[in-house]
């Protein structure tokens, strides 16, 4: 399985494995604006890039190579290519709610707090959503006397604004949210 994710993810466009399985990372950078700048991408940035320099150019010698790395070396690579896939994306009409609900059961069972890996910004988030909304978000996330102060604001201002009065509170919108209810199980 690590020979057939670790083809998938570091060599574009080959098929080498006989297991009819591969590894499809999931690009953020289209759906969340600067994405690519966070501390979390620039690690997992830096930890393919790593990961890379221990692989052969070739991936017909990917086997051979993979043979001579420890157990622990393996494990990294399977969980650094398994983590790449997470697509928990949620997208305008989509039909199926299991895949989010398998990743919300994951991101508990990993204790994964959005909060302290993004924050709303006037580029990421309050300003692509109505004026409305980024009054809500900062009553929600700040209080309502901030959010009446905002309201004469132009869109662009108040934007602005409530990122500031954002800053270090922990809001996150609905869909970075996990729910109270425990995990079911771990593997799901």
């Amino acid at each position: 399985m690590v020979h057939a994710f670790a083809a998938s993810t570091f060599y574009v466009g080959s098929r080498i494995s006989c297991l009819d399985i591969s590894a499809r990372t999931v690009y953020l950078s289209g759906y969340a604006a600067g994405m690519d700048e966070s501390p979390q991408a620039r690690a997992c940035s830096d930890r393919q890039a790593e990961l890379a320099k221990a692989l052969p150019a070739d991936v017909q010698d990917l086997w051979e190579a993979l043979l001579g790395f420890t157990q622990e070396q393996l494990m990294r690579l399977l969980a650094h290519c398994a983590a790449i896939t997470v697509d928990a994306v949620v997208r305008p009409g989509s039909t199926s709610p299991q895949p989010l609900k398998h990743a919300e059961t994951l991101a508990q069972a990993v204790s994964l707090d959005m909060a302290t890996h993004w924050q709303p910004t006037a580029a990421n988030y309050l300003g692509q959503v109505t004026k409305a909304v980024i009054l809500e978000v900062v009553r929600e996330g700040v209080s309502g006397e901030a959010a009446v102060q905002l309201a004469d604001l132009k869109k662009p201002a108040m934007a602005e604004a409530a990122e500031r009065l954002l800053a270090d509170k922990g809001w996150l919108p609905q869909t970075l949210r996990l729910s109270l209810r425990p995990p079911e199980t771990a593997l799901m």
